[in-house]
C-alpha cells in the first residue's frame, strides 16, 4: 500500500509567535546575567539566566516531542492517525467511510501553509481532529479523490 501523505504537525508554522517567544527565552537567558549583574549579585544573575535557559529548552523539547508523537497518514484506501509516545492511540478509517473533511486555517496559517484537519465519518462528532498539519488542503483533496462516491 503506497502512502500518499504522511506528516506530523508543524511546530513553527503552527504557532510561529509562541515559537519565537520560546526562542527569545532561550537566547535572552544567555544575555540575562549581563543585564542583571548590577542589581543582583553575579552568582544569582548567572543562576537566574541558567534557570531560564533550561526552562526554555525544556519547553521546546516537550513541544517537539509532542509534535513528533502524532502523525497522519493517507493511503489509497485508509486514513491512519497515530498519537502518543509511550501509550499510543491509533485511529484507522476506511477512506470510503469518510463523510466530511473540514479544513480550518487562520490568516497566519494560510500564509504559512498549515491548518487544522477535522475528519467526520458518521454522526456529528468528529473522528479525528489534527491541528497544525502542513498542506491541509492536500489531505482533503486526497481523501476526496480516493473515495468511491
Amino acid at each position: 500500500m503506497q502512502k500518499l501523505y504522511e506528516e506530523n504537525p508543524a511546530m513553527f508554522r503552527n504557532h510561529p509567535f509562541q515559537f519565537i517567544l520560546y526562542m527569545l527565552l532561550v537566547i535572552g537567558s544567555i544575555a540575562l546575567p549581563i543585564v542583571l549583574v548590577p542589581p543582583l549579585e553575579p552568582q544569582t544573575a548567572v543562576l537566574v539566566g541558567f534557570a531560564s535557559f533550561v526552562a526554555g529548552v525544556l519547553i521546546l523539547l516537550v513541544w517537539y516531542v509532542q509534535t513528533k508523537a502524532s502523525k497522519l497518514s493517507i493511503t489509497e484506501s485508509n486514513v491512519l492517525y497515530e498519537k502518543g509516545i509511550l501509550s499510543k492511540v491509533r485511529y484507522e478509517m476506511d477512506i470510503d467511510q469518510i463523510r466530511t473533511v473540514v479544513v480550518r486555517q487562520s490568516f497566519v496559517n494560510r500564509i504559512l501553509g498549515v491548518g487544522e484537519v477535522t475528519i467526520f465519518t458518521t454522526g456529528d462528532t468528529p473522528e479525528v481532529v489534527v491541528p497544525g498539519l502542513p498542506n491541509p488542503n492536500k489531505v482533503r483533496e486526497l481523501i476526496k479523490t480516493n473515495r468511491d462516491d
